[in-house]
């Protein structure tokens, strides 16, 4: 019916795994009618001003992606990352070649170049990965009694790291060596933020 038809226009959901908090619901609700409408959208991103002109909401494995047209080439925009959002009152014609891309691409990350990373996945893990399609055009490279060996090929990094923070401590990052480092700086940070445990948030003492 027209509903089901202007929702598969707007969204893809895949591989939804797990879920993250989200919050900006004003501003999905402002990109799913933009992209309903052809409109062009303009927003900061990483600290970047962009011109955009929308044609996807991605739900991969639990976070939702913007699929955009910047100069001529699809990216992903992380949502909950997206800024100051402004929707135009330009609209824009889609791209034929855009929409058979997103039609006959089998994974929600679109790239012309991708990254091959290989995981050691334990044994409180191993039988989740191999029954399900979490990663895409998986390959074993080893299996034994106390690990599997994996390797999957990537576009962003973003794409295996939000999977492998969420099977923390079941998953390793074998190769490449700067995303275990990125990983490993991302939960130094959160540490850094957190609470001990036990300890008040507000640590003054009244004084009678």
């Amino acid at each position: 019916d027209i509903l089901n038809s202007k929702i598969n226009k707007a969204y893809l959901i895949k591989n939804q795994g797990f879920e993250e908090s989200f919050s900006k619901y004003a501003e999905f609700e402002l990109l799913s009618a933009a992209i309903l409408n052809h409109h062009i959208v303009s927003f900061v991103y990483n600290d970047k001003h962009r011109v955009v002109n929308p044609y996807k909401l991605i739900n991969n494995k639990g976070v939702w992606y913007l699929l955009a047209d910047e100069e001529e080439t699809l990216k992903n925009y992380t949502v909950s990352k997206i800024f100051k959002l402004q929707i135009k009152e330009e609209s824009f014609t889609p791209d034929d070649k855009f929409l058979a891309k997103i039609e006959q691409n089998d994974t929600n990350w679109f790239s012309n170049t991708t990254i091959e990373v290989v995981l050691e996945i334990d044994n409180n893990a191993k039988e989740y990965f191999t029954r399900k399609e979490i990663l895409p055009n998986k390959q074993i490279i080893e299996e034994n009694k106390d690990c599997l060996i994996i390797s999957t090929k990537i576009s962003y990094d973003d794409e295996i790291l939000n999977i492998v923070k969420h099977w923390i401590p079941c998953i390793k990052i074998i190769s490449p060596k700067y995303l275990q480092e990125k990983l490993n700086n991302i939960l130094t940070e959160y540490l850094k933020t957190t609470q001990p445990v036990g300890k008040p948030c507000n640590t003054t003492k009244n004084k009678s």
